[in-house]
């Protein structure tokens, strides 16, 4: 009897309290009166609260408010400090309120959760299950939507095995081809940059430097390869901010070391503009710079990161890093996705030295460059579209990298690319193949279903495309 009044009474308060202002004192002080009952007490609100936390960062982005700052979202209340998380409760409520609808597939996917969450007959806010609540959306969006406690090899060996059923020995061997691209690729890697063994210690530590990360959404199109594996928001664009990851005289240093290796007399184009500047197996003092930064700083960060996918520092592999210098003759690159699960941008010019510079991305649109100052870092997915903006004025210098996991096989990406190379040899039927074959294993690749429609229209096979 003691115990279910003991219940009645923390659902009782739980329930006023959730219609209360955030910053209001918990209606009863029940540390004197009994510490057990308080302590399950604040369970719930914490549980209750952290439910709305994920609840209002997918109203955010329903809303397409990809700008999202993830640094404060996840506070757990402590020393009976319940107020604290319901302050960020609701502060994010608030954004989500006030947040524009700025895209159409956002809008698409927000009726689809309304027309789902009208179907079960609960309201917007109704204590429901969210796994219930977002299975329309990430059907639609991408994210994780396998049984969790199976693994990625599981679930991409069965879906291999059911397409290999269905396409038959050019699939196949087309997979078996990637695997042995990706071998080498890997192993070609650690012959020129570093590559950390299994047992590594090294590890990132927030908590010991100055630097925090602001997390911007990747947008309404998931990653090509492993959407499963990153988790729900994907909130994957990561940008250092406070301190850098290292000093404007460091960067300094190498620019010099750079420039005595002739990076500043190379070009090459990027789409439909000219670029300057070289790869890294060209310039070996900058190499030996890197492969330090690697080891020390940039491969744990990498992994305290993006955990889900990455599970150990000495699975990644610098596949291709180039230093890129922008000034008023070769202002910009194209718009374009870059050949890596994973992709990182490291400033290495100080913003009071040109004017423009930093990064668009195609989602978040013109208005919403992402600027960086000398030191500071960009991590996400490399299948995300965007260029590097317009300087007018001045020298600015970025080390741009791609990188892949050893044990994890990009077969989308390879497929897509091997698809483009066989359009442009004037293989139209393999070209098709292959862009099939990569929509067979992720139907959201927008490039590879591009790429497919533009040659079936070619063929005038309008109502295939």
């Amino acid at each position: 009897m003691k115990l279910i009044a003991r219940q009645t009474l923390i659902l009782l308060l739980t329930k006023s309290y959730a219609t209360t202002a955030a910053s209001e004192e918990v209606p009863l002080d029940l540390r004197d009166a009994d510490s057990t009952l308080f302590d399950s007490y604040r369970t719930l609100q914490n549980d209750i609260a952290k439910r709305k936390i994920q609840q209002a960062k997918l109203d955010l982005w329903l809303r397409g408010a990809f700008d999202l700052d993830e640094r404060n979202l996840s506070p757990a209340a402590t020393d009976g400090d319940i107020s604290s998380i319901w302050d960020v409760v609701t502060d994010l409520e608030k954004q989500a309120a006030m947040a524009p609808l700025r895209h159409r597939p956002c809008k698409d996917v927000r009726r689809r959760l309304l027309q789902a969450i009208e179907l079960d007959n609960v309201g917007y806010r109704g204590q429901v299950g969210l796994s219930d609540l977002w299975k329309n959306v990430l059907t639609t969006r991408g994210g994780e939507t396998g049984d969790p406690d199976e693994s990625y090899s599981i679930r991409l060996d069965a879906k291999l095995a059911k397409l290999s059923a269905k396409f038959g020995k050019p699939f196949i061997d087309a997979i078996e081809k990637n695997k042995a691209e990706h071998a080498a690729d890997c192993s070609r890697s650690c012959e020129i940059f570093y590559c950390a063994d299994e047992t590594s210690t090294t590890k990132w530590n927030g908590n010991e430097t100055g630097t925090s990360f602001v997390s911007y959404s990747f947008g309404s199109v998931p990653p090509e390869d492993f959407s499963e594996e990153f988790r729900f928001p994907l909130d994957l664009i990561k940008v250092t901010q406070g301190d850098p990851l290292f000093s404007a005289e460091e960067s300094a240093m190498v620019i010099a070391q750079a420039e005595e290796e002739g990076v500043d007399n190379n070009e090459y184009k990027s789409g439909k503009y000219k670029l300057g500047g070289d790869w890294l197996v060209n310039l070996p003092k900058t190499r030996t710079w890197l492969n330090t930064k690697l080891k020390t700083t940039l491969f744990p960060l990498l992994h305290d990161l993006f955990p889900e996918i990455i599970r150990s520092p000495s699975v990644l592999r610098a596949h291709s890093v180039s230093l890129l210098k922008y000034n008023s003759t070769h202002p910009r690159t194209d718009v374009h996705v870059d050949n890596g699960i994973l992709a990182m941008t490291l400033a290495m010019t100080p913003q009071s030295e040109y004017v423009g510079g930093g990064t668009f991305y195609e989602h978040m649109g013109i208005d919403n460059i992402l600027q960086m100052d000398v030191g500071h870092g960009t991590f996400r997915p490399g299948s995300v579209r965007h260029g590097g903006h317009r300087v007018t004025s001045g020298t600015r210098y970025i080390l741009g990298a791609f990188l892949l996991l050893e044990d994890h096989v990009e077969h989308v990406r390879r497929l897509k690319n091997r698809g483009a190379k066989l359009r442009t040899s004037g293989d139209l039927t393999g070209a098709v193949d292959h862009f099939e074959w990569a929509l067979a294993l992720n139907p959201r690749c927008t490039t590879c279903l591009k790429d497919w429609a533009e040659i079936l229209l070619s063929q005038k096979k309008v109502c295939r495309s």
